[in-house]
């Protein structure tokens, strides 16, 4: 039964063939650099103390971190990405490779 509107996962086999693990394993890696951008963004904010340039308001924040969120996830799968997902995936993909 398939419900318009909700996203489902593809599973598959149990197994899953070596090129579906890696394309996954490379995703998580790539998602880890995006969250690991978004924590570095909100600590640098914090870090400022506020100007009172913009008011604060009860929805600034959230759309704020809505912001970081998209930009942190453009960062990490761009050309410009800082290499952590890249040099955790080098790290990763041989132990990946290995198991049964």
């Amino acid at each position: 039964m398939k419900i318009p509107g909700l996203i489902s996962a593809d599973l598959g086999p149990a197994g899953g063939s070596k090129k579906t693990n890696q394309e996954q394993l490379k995703k998580a890696c790539q998602e880890f650099e995006a969250l690991f951008v978004q924590n570095m963004f909100k600590q640098m904010r914090a870090s400022v103390p506020d100007s009172g340039l913009v008011k604060a308001a009860a929805g600034r924040d959230i759309y704020r971190d809505m912001i970081d969120v998209e930009v942190a996830r453009q960062a990490a799968t761009g050309d410009n990405s800082l290499g952590i997902a890249e040099a955790l995936y080098r790290q990763l993909a041989p132990k990946q490779a290995g198991k049964p």
